[in-house]
């Protein structure tokens, strides 16, 4: 299987260009401990861990920084609830595949980028 993950090794991409200051990402330490609960909790394994990074939307997939991927990757590999008014609003299953902006109705992305 080859996909946009499977990138190892190719040309072409243009050189690397180095945010001007380093991220104050103290969120980081918080998705080590969901996936350490998920797994741990058996909620998923390693495996579908690893599946859900591997069907990000490509362009999500290639934006976004290294735990933004893991983020990404426990919230499509476990149930997540959106609660408006005490009711649910939207119920996302296990293992969704997650969906781009561009292909959903309203325009929102399934998961919301975390802010560098």
């Amino acid at each position: 299987m080859e996909g946009v993950h499977d990138l190892g090794g190719k040309q072409g991409f243009g050189r690397v260009r180095y945010p001007s200051a380093p991220h104050d990402e103290k969120w980081r330490p918080l998705v080590r401990a969901l996936l350490a609960f998920a797994v741990e909790s058996r909620i998923c394994n390693m495996d579908e861990f690893r599946h859900a990074i591997e069907r990000m939307a490509p362009r999500h997939y290639i934006s976004a920084p290294y735990f933004e991927r893991h983020l990404t990757a426990i919230a499509v590999a476990v149930d997540i609830f959106r609660v408006e008014n005490g009711k649910i609003a939207e119920h996302w299953d296990v293992m969704q595949e997650e969906v781009p902006a561009d292909q959903t109705a309203n325009g929102n992305s399934m998961i919301l980028r975390a802010q560098a």
